[in-house]
């Protein structure tokens, strides 16, 4: 079956939202930017707004994909990467690395018909960054007075 173009949109927007929810439990105001838009999928700021991360969000409907990253490590935009997978299924997956840690031992280069194309294949589906939320921060400030 191919997948088709509104589908793989759905699957984006199942991944953003996902996210969204995970950073509000965690006390952090996320907020979605423009969708297709170049630049990250999401701002973030914490209760204060004294601090603010930006990821970048990939999204998968199965386990096995890979996707596509700029060719430089320049271009690799967000504080955070999270990659979420098995969205066809009800169960999300979540994958948080740091734009250093997509480099490139973990890429694979193609050559097709002279265009060349980087995918990050499935080497982030590793423990160390599986569903650590931690990774982040909170966005939640500890201590305040009432």
């Amino acid at each position: 079956m191919r997948i088709t173009q509104y589908q793989r949109q759905m699957t984006g927007n199942k991944a953003l939202y996902h996210v969204c929810y995970k950073l509000s439990e965690m006390g952090w105001n996320a907020m979605p930017t423009a969708r297709n838009a170049a630049g990250v999928d999401i701002l973030c700021i914490n209760e204060e707004g004294s601090q603010t991360i930006s990821i970048q969000v990939k999204g998968r409907g199965k386990r096995d994909r890979t996707f596509s990253i700029p060719p430089s490590r320049d271009r690799i935009m967000g504080d955070f990467w999270v990659i979420v997978t098995e969205l066809d299924y009800g169960t999300p997956t979540c994958y948080i690395l740091l734009p250093d840690e997509i480099e490139e031992a973990r890429v694979t280069q193609t050559n097709k018909q002279g265009k060349i194309s980087h995918w990050f294949a499935r080497k982030y589906d590793i423990e160390p960054f599986k569903e650590q939320w931690d990774r982040l921060g909170s966005g939640l400030i500890s201590n305040k007075s009432q």
